[in-house]
């Protein structure tokens, strides 16, 4: 399809120029009900005259009519079986959690009714994790004096107390994994997790958990010697080098 050449206006008269443009609107909407997409042909109703083009593009097509039949359409009701919505109901609550039974009576119970069922409504709650003390008591014993000893001075025996995770430290070996847990499973910063702490009762020196991390670090050193030599006798490892900032701890407290 050719362009439409440019028209110099200046060098025909105005009567001239309304007659070209009335002419290439025409064009323009020709080219676009023959050439344009189908959504955009438009053929316009025989009882328009405005803008029409007079092509009767409704007679392009002819349908030829051997034998016509009078059908009739009668409409009848039909009956559509509703079936009720049934709800999906909620997953089961895992055996293993915990229960705590809450039993809630009716007031008012006249004398002589009789309990002929419950009815259980289970729902899934959490509580904070709890901070608790947990106390070693030793007896101490006075032992009897021996025939080759004086009667002046006697032994005390006491038991030794179990192993402890770092020694000479209050933090138990529960509270050192669960912190070892959150800052390298969870990504939860000490500074945060000594928030926590805070917020359940208990205060605690950053420099006091940092030496706790450390320490609790220390003991693991077997499973990571283990574990890089499982890993040096693979056939290649995968390395994820992307740079972290580290926060200045002095910043952070």
């Amino acid at each position: 399809m050719k362009a439409t050449p440019d028209i110099d206006y200046k060098c025909i008269s105005e009567e001239q120029q309304v007659t070209i443009a009335m002419l290439q609107h025409r064009l323009n909407k020709l080219e676009k009900m023959i050439f344009g997409s189908r959504y955009e042909r438009f053929v316009a109703p025989a009882a328009t005259t405005q803008m029409s083009l007079d092509l009767k593009a409704e007679e392009v097509a002819t349908v030829t009519v051997t034998d016509s039949k009078k059908i009739t359409y009668t409409r009848t009701n039909i009956a559509v079986e509703k079936k009720p919505l049934v709800h999906p109901g909620r997953g089961k609550l895992p055996d293993h959690f915990r229960r705590e039974d809450i039993v809630i009576e009716p007031d008012n119970i006249p004398e002589g009714s009789i309990k002929i069922g419950e009815l259980i409504t289970e729902q899934l709650e959490c509580t904070q994790g709890e901070l608790f003390v947990k106390r070693f008591i030793r007896s101490k014993y006075l032992l009897p004096p021996t025939p080759k000893e004086n009667n002046i001075s006697s032994t005390i025996v006491t038991a030794d107390l179990p192993v402890q995770p770092i020694e000479k430290s209050i933090a138990g070996p529960g509270l050192l994994a669960q912190i070892l847990i959150d800052k390298f499973v969870d990504h939860l910063p000490v500074h945060r997790q000594l928030a926590r702490f805070e917020r359940a009762g208990m205060k605690l020196p950053y420099s006091t958990v940092i030496e706790w991390v450390s320490g609790a670090s220390k003991l693991l050193e077997v499973l990571y010697d283990a574990l890089k030599k499982e890993l040096l006798n693979s056939n290649y490892l995968h390395a994820d080098e992307t740079s972290i900032k580290v926060l200045d701890p002095r910043q952070v407290r």
